[in-house]
């Protein structure tokens, strides 16, 4: 596990958690439960983090730091913590000699079998020797598992003690437990290895969702990219570390009920699938450079020889960036206003206008006052309407105080109108015109027809005659 001394010497302390991340994060899923920029853990002024010290054996020994509240990561360094102390100390590989010890002095006692009368002292001796030595096994046994529930309570802080014995006693002192993979079990599940991750996964609830695998995952395959201001080292460092934190998450498939065709979320990437991960989250020219030193039918699938790689081809990245900056400050072209990038979020600042818009704009014309207008008459009458329009164009009310609109005030505004009887007059005489004139044309087409027929018929006749 890297030490926080190396990622303080490595990784810069003033970048912000947005800029190793694409877009919004938080609504694709929820808050990831660790960000691939650390967050360190905020203590008040002359707050220190409390230590305990472990006897890893008769000539070392190793002072770890205690947990005492934080985020999620913090959570998670904790149980990596144990679980490296665990493995040092060799629990499970001391459980397993003293479990064999006691299996082969049980099975010499079965041999010697059961004391009879007469038997000689050399029998009684070593039946004597050996059920000393099956229970020296057994409390060794026991002494062993107490020293491995009391090693995590050790690690934490004395506000969070009673917290973790409430959470022991209900995982292994009821009745009634899910065991993994969400399968329901009857019976206790006693202080047990596997209890022990039941009981760290109810621990890391506090902090995580269920789903904290699947979250995670999701956020490491596509939400991740290389900040600007770190180098490929320690971000390819950062990569493997949230890798190794997937095995400690919880995840959906020991939810109680759990699909058996579920797969397992809380399983680290594999070396090829870390290499794609590092290589989607790197900037386009420092990728770019990377393939194009690799050549065709490559496949990464070592993150080591990964790192190194990058490690040799960042530095000719970055020259290059340099050398295209310094030719666009001489051409006149910066990136962007004042030399920083606009945001997505940002306006696209106005054209600056030159000439004689500018001077409209600086000094722009006074606008005329509107003359108010006014309606003596709607005033009086419709006081709602009486600023819409002067007394001499009022044609709501006549001076009289008497509303317009009637069908003889209507003839006298407008002389153009017809009368309906002068109308009904005029549309008879066009009826008539009409008619006479349909009649005129029917007659017509007759008298040609029918020449066309006489003109036939003659033709008929004198062709006949001159046969």
């Amino acid at each position: 596990m890297m030490s926080e001394g190396v990622w303080a010497s490595s990784w810069p302390s003033d970048i912000p958690v947005k800029d190793g991340e694409r877009g919004s994060v938080s609504q694709l899923g929820g808050e990831p439960p660790c960000r691939l920029v650390p967050q360190p853990r905020k203590r008040e002024p002359g707050e220190t983090q409390p230590t305990c010290t472990i006897k890893i054996s008769d000539i070392a020994k190793d002072v770890v730091p205690k947990f005492d509240g934080g985020n999620a990561e913090h959570a998670l360094k904790h149980v990596e913590v144990f679980k490296d102390i665990t493995a040092k100390l060799e629990f499970k590989q001391r459980i397993q000699r003293f479990k064999e010890l006691k299996k082969q002095y049980s099975e010499a006692l079965t041999t010697l079998g059961e004391p009879v009368e007469g038997e000689s002292d050399e029998d009684a001796e070593l039946r004597k020797d050996l059920l000393e030595k099956k229970t020296e096994c057994i409390e060794a046994l026991r002494d062993i598992m107490h020293e491995y529930w009391d090693l995590f309570e050790r690690l934490l802080d004395t506000s969070l003690h009673q917290e973790w014995r409430n959470i022991v006693r209900k995982e292994t002192d009821t009745d009634g437990y899910v065991a993994k993979d969400g399968i329901k079990k009857t019976g206790k599940r006693g202080k047990t290895f596997p209890a022990m991750n039941a009981c760290i996964r109810t621990w890391l609830l506090k902090v995580v969702s269920p789903n904290c695998a699947e979250r995670h995952r999701q956020y490491m395959l596509g939400q991740i990219r290389m900040p600007k201001k770190v180098k490929a080292n320690p971000f390819v460092d950062r990569i493997v570390q949230l890798n190794k934190y997937l095995e400690l998450m919880p995840c959906l498939k020991d939810q109680e009920g759990a699909p058996a065709a579920m797969p397992r979320a809380n399983e680290p990437f594999s070396e090829m699938e870390l290499c794609n991960i590092v290589l989607n989250a790197l900037p386009y020219p420092l990728a770019s450079a990377y393939w194009a030193a690799q050549g065709v039918n490559h496949f990464p699938d070592d993150v080591q020889k990964l790192k190194d790689s990058l490690t040799l081809v960042e530095p000719t990245v970055q020259r290059t960036n340099k050398l295209v900056e310094t030719i666009r400050d001489q051409n006149g072209t910066p990136k962007s206003e004042g030399g920083k990038k606009r945001k997505m979020d940002e306006r696209i600042p106005r054209k600056e206008k030159t000439g004689e818009a500018a001077s409209l704009v600086q000094h722009p014309p006074k606008k005329a006052k509107k003359e108010s207008k006014l309606c003596q008459r709607c005033a009086q009458h419709s006081p709602h309407t009486k600023h819409t329009h002067n007394t001499s164009d009022c044609r709501k009310w006549d001076k009289q105080g008497n509303p317009r609109g009637t069908r003889k005030e209507s003839k006298q505004v407008n002389a153009l109108t017809k009368s309906m009887d002068e109308m009904k007059d005029m549309f008879a005489t066009f009826s008539k015109h009409s008619t006479k004139m349909f009649k005129k044309m029917g007659k017509s087409k007759k008298r040609k027809s029918s020449r066309k027929l006489f003109n036939a018929s003659e033709s008929e006749s004198s062709s006949s005659d001159s046969e």
